[in-house]
């Protein structure tokens, strides 16, 4: 399937198109999205089952999430690992290797190296 881009606002149409795509998947996977079309989730990210990502979230780059997760609302992760059980909440979490049953947050800035 092809759409024409042309300018700005064809631009943003299709990029809702794919989000829409992505969150159908992971919601057909287990994942619970409180908010889809405020959840922005990057292609390549994976979401284990029984997760909740709330409004707000972005999962970008190479991005893990594991099962039974609680992330966001308002949480970005950028090429981050959380392990099973993890709970982020209010932050921004880049390059980080969260283990199981972690929590990060409210209002918490993590860089992993």
């Amino acid at each position: 399937e092809a759409l024409g881009i042309n300018d700005r606002q064809q631009l943003a149409g299709a990029g809702a198109v794919l989000r829409e795509r992505i969150a159908t998947e992971r919601m057909s996977a287990g994942v619970t999205i409180i908010d889809p079309q405020n959840t922005y989730i990057d292609a390549g990210v994976t979401v284990g089952r029984d997760t909740t990502l709330w409004p707000g979230t972005l999962l970008r780059g190479a991005t893990s999430v594991g099962a039974n997760c609680q992330i966001g609302p308002h949480t970005t992760l950028i090429d981050t690992v959380a392990g099973d059980g993890a709970c982020v909440r209010h932050a921004l979490v880049e390059r980080a290797e969260l283990p199981p049953g972690a929590t990060v947050g409210p209002c918490a800035h993590v860089i992993g190296e």
